[in-house]
């Protein structure tokens, strides 16, 4: 069944999040890779995107409401930690049991998620570390699906050009925490390469149309956004020297890619004296983690009602088949695109729809039923 005709059976048009980022960053690129039109995706993953997945599966699991009490029961905390473990190692075997299905699988592949899982282990561990004396919140919802109707300015139904169909608004948030004063939270996880500013997080229209869905949705006004950043980098316990120095059998070098939780712990399991790390541990506690952020960033009704408006204007541009789809050329929107070939292709008159047919193909309908409603 082609996804035209699932739209049909649907009778609806749906936006989600990563439609309006598409759009706004190529129209070209959402041509070719949104359900809305080619549907298309790459033969091969990408690997920074898989690996976040996995991760998110994983925290999924962590921070479900129904077993959070016993997280921060120390007598049954670790048989969840292991089954965040475990739920990691098989979201990333899943991802290479599609490569060995391919023909893309070799020896380098394999390598490759060897690594990530040592990665998304090590990770997962020193998050353990850290969550536990960060952690005040309570999670009442994990994994979040929503679908709104798409309102026009004046408050009705926003209906497509070329069917009259409804136009809805659909996603998955991470989670909702409630914090100890009884407000609500969202819950975002993300993964990265290195902690950069957060000035941006104000402007982050993929959250800020969470809060405006949930409260469409739910009627459930939430505070904001808490913003759960990860770097994609192993901690370790600080180094052990070959001889004590000056009464000491770890290293106080204070450049190590160590945290504050690790180090007292691997300290604590040698027997070593603190106070001989007194400097060490206070500089380490001082800088925070730098493996872990948190990051609030507050919502008011004006935004949320703004957000809704702006929307309608995204999804009216997106379905309106008078709008052209031309590209949006530049170093940062092309470098990492996943259609950049046939692009180049098209603008040089090339066969780009060979290229199309070679190294891409279109979701299938259970992917698009995922997308859709999960």
């Amino acid at each position: 069944m082609t996804v035209t005709e699932v739209a049909l059976l649907e009778s609806k048009h749906i936006i989600r999040t990563s439609d309006r980022i598409a759009w706004k960053r190529c129209r070209r690129a959402h041509h070719f890779g949104s359900t809305m039109h080619r549907n298309l995706v790459p033969l091969r993953g990408s690997k920074p995107l898989e690996f976040g997945t996995d991760m998110h599966e994983a925290w999924g699991v962590l921070y479900n409401p129904l077993t959070w009490p016993l997280v921060k029961n120390s007598k049954t905390r670790g048989v969840i930690l292991e089954s965040v473990r475990q739920t990691f190692i098989k979201a990333n075997y899943e991802h290479k049991k599609l490569y060995r299905e391919g023909d893309g699988y070799s020896v380098d592949v394999e390598e490759d998620f060897k690594e990530r899982q040592e990665l998304g282990l090590g990770m997962l561990d020193a998050y353990f570390d850290w969550q536990i004396g960060v952690d005040t919140f309570t999670p009442t919802h994990v994994e979040v699906d929503f679908e709104v109707p798409i309102l026009t300015p004046q408050g009705n139904e926003f209906r497509c050009f070329e069917h009259d169909w409804p136009v809805v608004y659909q996603g998955r948030l991470d989670g909702i925490v409630q914090d100890s004063f009884g407000w609500y939270w969202i819950l975002e996880h993300k993964t990265t390469s290195q902690m950069g500013p957060t000035e941006h997080l104000v402007l982050d229209e993929q959250t800020g149309s969470y809060a405006w869905a949930l409260m469409q949705m739910l009627g459930l006004r939430v505070q904001g956004v808490i913003y759960n950043e990860a770097v994609k980098k192993l901690a370790h316990p600080p180094v052990e020297l070959l001889r004590p120095r000056e009464g000491r059998n770890f290293s106080v070098n204070k450049q190590q890619d160590t945290t504050y939780e690790m180090a007292v712990h691997a300290l604590s399991v040698a027997g070593e004296d603190l106070r001989l790390y007194d400097d060490f541990l206070s500089y380490l506690k001082l800088q925070g983690n730098k493996f872990f952020r948190r990051t609030q960033v507050h919502r008011n009704t004006y935004e949320l009602q703004d957000q809704g408006v702006r929307i309608y204007h995204e999804a009216r541009e997106m379905l309106n088949p008078e709008t052209v789809p031309y590209p949006n050329p530049s170093r940062f929107n092309c470098m990492m695109c996943a259609f950049r070939s046939p692009c180049i292709a098209m603008n040089d008159g090339s066969d780009y729809e060979f290229l199309l047919q070679e190294d891409y193909r279109e979701r299938t309908k259970e992917e698009v039923d995922a997308r859709r409603a999960r």
